[in-house]
C-alpha cells in the first residue's frame, strides 16, 4: 500500500536547464510493502517484500524483506515483521 504524498524517484533534474543531471536507477518495491504518508524512496533502492516504510522517511538504501524502517535517512527499527494477508488472517482466527 502506498499512502498520500509519497515520492518515488530515480533521478534528478535541473529545472533551469530542463535536463537530467543524474542518471536514473531502478527502484524495486516488493509485494505487501506499506509506504507511509510523505515518504520518499530514492533511485537504486530495493524495498523487500512485507517491509514497512514509516511516514516522512527518506529511503536511501535497500530495505530487507520484513523490515520496518523510518527516519531521515531511513534506518532499520525492526526485522522479521510479517503483515502479509495470510499472516493477518491467521492472527485474527
Amino acid at each position: 500500500m502506498v499512502t498520500d504524498d509519497v515520492h518515488i524517484g530515480n533521478g534528478g533534474h535541473d529545472p533551469s536547464a530542463g535536463m537530467a543531471i543524474t542518471p536514473g536507477a531502478p527502484i524495486v518495491i516488493g509485494d505487501d510493502v506499506f509506504v507511509g504518508q510523505g515518504a520518499t524512496i530514492l533511485g537504486g533502492v530495493t524495498v523487500g517484500a512485507g517491509a514497512v516504510v514509516g511516514a516522512r522517511s527518506v529511503v536511501t538504501k535497500d530495505v530487507p524483506a520484513g523490515a520496518v524502517v523510518a527516519g531521515v535517512p531511513a534506518r532499520i527499527l525492526k526485522n522479521g515483521v510479517d503483515h502479509t494477508p495470510a499472516n493477518r488472517e491467521e492472527q485474527q482466527s
